[in-house]
């Protein structure tokens, strides 16, 4: 509910404090659902008075087609974007790792001696440290 009122008006107060009060007693929510089955009740009434027309063979043809569908589970059709995104970026690290691997110790083979050193002296528990 919309209420237009001007900027600083002294009945700002009671109505805010009524709209309130009818908001928390489901006033508000009870309206609505009297005002949508009237108008179902009313639409119902209209639609079988034009039982010949093109909008009720339209409508009625709408309905049959939403009421005839059916359920589906998901199959493997629905993923194949997923996985294929999946495999494509698992793909794409994959190369860029071995890139770096190749540019790191394709510059300075000498590289490649370290990294074994201190790889074999981590797994013998001597802890070394030495600048590459």
């Amino acid at each position: 509910m919309a209420v237009a009122l001007q900027k600083r008006s002294k009945h700002f107060q009671s109505i805010n404090s009524i709209v309130g009060r009818i908001i928390e007693t489901g006033q508000f929510t009870k309206w609505r659902e009297n005002t949508v089955a009237y108008l179902k009740a009313r639409g119902l009434v209209w639609l079988k008075g034009q039982k010949e027309t093109d909008v009720y063979k339209k409508l009625n043809h709408l309905a049959e087609q939403l009421n005839s569908r059916t359920i589906k589970p998901f199959g493997l059709e629905n993923f194949v974007v997923c996985f294929a995104s999946i495999l494509l970026g698992g793909l794409m690290a994959t190369v860029a790792w071995v890139g770096e691997i190749v540019f790191f110790f394709g510059k300075n083979p000498y590289r490649l001696k370290i990294v074994r050193q201190r790889v074999f002296w981590f797994a013998r528990g001597q802890f070394k440290t030495e600048k590459l």
